[in-house]
């Protein structure tokens, strides 16, 4: 397990998906400690692609975005503009992925619950200056997908509300 803390190879996401199935199955002091290093180290946030993309474990997943609303809400402003669009572009599709079909987005409840957080903490990140017109571009771009078009209708309110 100790090769997930090594940041200069790639991922091994199934390595990933063990060790947070042997934390999710009960005690496991190394899985922990592996675990919690993993997503307290700064380039944590460069992984989390790989491992919502490959994973199914439930935990594994839920920690990649744990670490990606970490990152947004610390790091946000010291990321470069590319890395941070490629973030925000990355959340928005994954959502509009997961929210075109209503069984899985029903399945997955929790998880966009999470993802829709992460979103939240990115527009509270970059409204006004940065979001308006992202805002309705991703809008009128779902007008024809009604869960993706709801989700992002009720995202936008809660962001303005907050915002305001």
């Amino acid at each position: 397990m100790e090769s997930l803390l090594n940041f200069e190879t790639p991922l091994d996401v199934s390595l990933l998906d063990r060790a947070a199935k042997a934390f999710a199955d009960g005690p496991n002091p190394e899985a922990q400690r592996i675990l919690v290093t993993f997503q307290d180290h700064p380039l944590a946030w460069t992984r989390v692609d790989s491992i919502l993309d490959k994973s199914s474990e439930p935990t594994s997943r839920y920690l990649a975005l744990n670490i990606l609303e970490k990152t947004v809400k610390h790091k946000w402003k010291i990321l470069p503009p590319d890395q941070r669009e490629g973030i925000k572009s990355y959340t928005v599709n994954l959502i509009i992925k997961l929210s075109s079909d209503y069984t899985t987005m029903k399945s997955q409840a929790a998880f966009m619950t999470k993802l829709n957080t992460v979103l939240v903490q990115i527009v509270k990140q970059e409204w006004p200056q940065n979001w308006v017109s992202s805002i309705y571009m991703y809008v009128s771009f779902n007008h024809e997908n009604s869960n993706a078009y709801q989700l992002f209708t009720d995202i936008c309110l809660v962001c303005v509300a907050l915002c305001i």
